[in-house]
Parts: C-alpha cells; sequence; structure tokens
C-alpha cells in the first residue's frame, strides 16, 4: 500500500514529480547560462567594432535580426 505525502500524492508518483520538476529546473538553469554565453560573445563582438562596422552589420538581414535578438536578450538578462 502508498503512504501519502500533504498533497495527497501516494509517494511514488510525488517523488517521479520532484524528479520532474528537479529536471526541468536543470533545464531552465542550462538555457539561461547559455544565454550568457551568447549575450557575452555578442558584446565582445559590439566592443571590437567601430560605430562604421556595428552600423553595416546591424543594416538589416538575418545577421541584423539575430545581433537585434541578441540586444534585447542582453536587457533581459539584465534585469534579473
Amino acid at each position: 500500500m502508498y503512504g501519502c505525502r500533504e498533497g495527497g500524492l501516494p509517494i511514488p508518483i510525488a517523488h517521479r514529480k520532484m524528479n520532474t520538476l528537479a529536471t526541468q529546473i536543470q533545464g531552465l538553469a542550462a538555457i539561461i547560462s547559455s544565454a550568457e554565453v551568447a549575450v557575452k560573445r555578442f558584446q565582445a563582438l559590439r566592443d571590437i567594432c567601430s560605430e562604421e562596422q556595428w552600423e553595416e552589420i546591424t543594416a538589416g538581414g538575418p545577421i541584423g535580426e539575430l545581433l537585434d535578438a541578441l540586444f534585447d536578450l542582453e536587457s533581459d538578462l539584465e534585469r534579473e
């Protein structure tokens, strides 16, 4: 017979839910870490470019869109 935890779930089910939650949290931590790496590389690129070079790179197209997204990500991470 299964024992129950406070929430009324049988212990094996509660344990599986905790394992799933822990796995999801680890996945989110990995995503945030990857985002931080991408932003640091974005910042390094921005730091080595002259204003003219940066304007040319960000003028449009897929690279410009990617850099815009990285700028937004940078702003979001700074709000943490």
